[in-house]
């Protein structure tokens, strides 16, 4: 799974290597990285956002053989006001390799709640290795839900690589001239100071009375499909704020 994280700007060759040998899950802003993944998920209904819009027309053919999974953000009917006017802007090379995933949120606004839900998921069947994905499931950004497609895939192994959260960096802005002069509409380093804070917590991990923690909600999963699954989540940086709950991948 490839996120946006600033961490991924120190892996080394070898780790490139063994991310492209396998399948690969860019999710949102991973579109700017050099890197193609297999599948791209992007938060992209409700989502108006001309910096991602530029990207994928920029780079529609190297994108062309990419699965691109558009979240259905809940089938929620107010997100689908300006759908066609925004799909107007994709390229028709796009088009025929992209998905609009059914999904739903995941009951929980703590730990135990939310571990409460996971296993009456599983009691219902809806982890199960499928020949079609019915429906996806998240809680608290695009990441859950990318695990558990890659566990509805079949993927036995999940490594998170940029998935730092204990900042709002990410790739791009941290190496902002090789982006910006690629053509991206970046906003200038200065904007991006004053609208994220880049010292602060990711906003998915931040303490929320009414919304579980993403790296809370991530050891659920850890959890759950290491002893029922056989399914090994690691993290890919030692960068991470998910360590020490999520063991760290061995790339050598």
């Amino acid at each position: 799974m490839l996120g946006t994280g600033a961490s991924v700007n120190n892996y080394k060759g070898s780790y490139w290597e063994k991310i492209r040998d396998n399948y690969s899950v860019g999710i949102n802003y991973w579109a700017l990285h050099d890197f193609v993944p297999n599948y791209l998920m992007l938060e992209f209904i409700g989502n108006h956002d001309s910096l991602l819009d530029n990207v994928l027309m920029r780079r529609c053919s190297e994108f062309s053989k990419c699965n691109i999974v558009i979240k259905g953000n809940y089938l929620n009917s107010n997100n689908y006001k300006f759908i066609n006017s925004r799909l107007n802007k994709i390229p028709d090379s796009l088009k025929k390799n992209m998905y609009l995933s059914k999904d739903f949120p995941i009951p929980g606004d703590n730990y135990t709640d939310f571990k409460k839900s996971v296993y009456l998921l599983h009691k219902l069947g809806f982890f199960g290795k499928k020949k079609k994905i019915d429906y996806l499931a998240q809680s608290r950004g695009t990441l859950i839900a990318a695990i558990i497609m890659g566990i509805k895939l079949g993927f036995k192994k999940i490594v998170l690589c940029g998935v730092d959260l204990n900042n709002c960096s990410n790739f791009y802005m941290s190496d902002y001239d090789y982006y910006k002069n690629k053509g991206y509409p970046l906003p200038s380093l200065e904007e991006f100071k004053n609208r994220e804070n880049p010292s602060l917590r990711h906003w998915t991990d931040r303490d929320n009375h009414n919304i579980i923690k993403v790296s809370d909600s991530v050891k659920v999963m850890e959890e759950f499909f290491r002893k029922n699954f056989d399914v090994k989540i690691y993290v890919g940086s030692k960068e991470s704020n998910l360590l020490p709950k999520v063991p760290q991948f061995k790339w050598n």
